[in-house]
């Protein structure tokens, strides 16, 4: 399955990138939300230099913003054609980036190496999310945090009355943009993954937070829909069935 999920992104890399807004608007909720993300941090802690980390960066749309800062941000995922695109982008705007091609699972990073860990609509595609929230607690020094922004993307297959709303919902979509909620560049690749990732059958964050628990995170905060810090009305309307949740939980 990770070979299969490696793959998809590789390919998607190009066609994900370019489905992404590049206009103004994107750039000032981006910095919208780098600031959100740091509004979690205490004042105190922020005038220093933290090790930040970005898990499954992709692109580096966020990444390249949280390295406008004066902290140590590197970012990671395991597509090597999504992190060339992150790359381009870094030199393009002028922004030095970090970036290293590793699986989220399994990292080369020393225990308790970074201040703040980032994870943006990265947990629902992994092959086993309980593995890397464990490997990311490993990583987080005492007292460090870690952010997840996520959604339930897939749930809507596996509930018959969220099954019907969704498809109803798709028609309109397609009505008014041509598109519905998920496009993909490959579309039979594309649902394959959709059905079989580990997450696409669980409520969250409410699995989240069972599974945070368990490792030994605590003071974990959710807030259940970050709709409007995150994207422009379009989108939000895209996905109004699928508002996106976001966890902070501390080591």
């Amino acid at each position: 399955m990770k070979k299969y999920i490696y793959n998809y992104w590789e390919e998607e890399a190009d066609w994900y990138d370019e489905t992404l807004p590049s206009n103004v608007k994107y750039e000032d909720l981006l910095k919208g939300l780098a600031n959100y993300i740091f509004s979690y941090i205490p004042d105190i802690e922020k005038k220093q230099s933290l090790n930040i980390l970005e898990l499954g960066c992709g692109t580096g749309r966020l990444l390249i913003e949280l390295s406008k800062t004066h902290h140590n941000v590197m970012g990671v995922d395991i597509s090597w054609n999504m992190l060339k695109i992150a790359k381009d982008h870094g030199k393009i705007l002028n922004v030095p980036i970090e970036v290293y091609q590793m699986d989220v699972h399994s990292m080369l990073f020393e225990e308790d190496s970074f201040d703040l860990l980032v994870g943006s609509n990265v947990v629902w595609t992994l092959e086993n999310p309980v593995k890397a929230y464990e490997e990311w607690y490993r990583v987080l020094k005492p007292q460090g945090k870690l952010i997840v922004l996520d959604a339930n993307w897939n749930l809507w297959r596996y509930n018959p009355l969220e099954r019907k709303k969704y498809q109803q919902y798709q028609e309109y979509l397609i009505h008014k943009y041509g598109r519905g909620t998920h496009t993909y560049k490959d579309l039979f690749y594309g649902e394959e993954i959709d059905k079989k990732t580990y997450l696409s059958d669980k409520y969250r964050p409410d699995w989240d937070i069972d599974v945070l628990k368990s490792i030994g995170f605590h003071n974990i905060q959710i807030q259940h829909s970050v709709s409007d810090i995150i994207w422009d009305s379009k989108t939000i309307e895209l996905n109004h069935l699928t508002p996106p949740f976001m966890i902070c939980a501390q080591k």
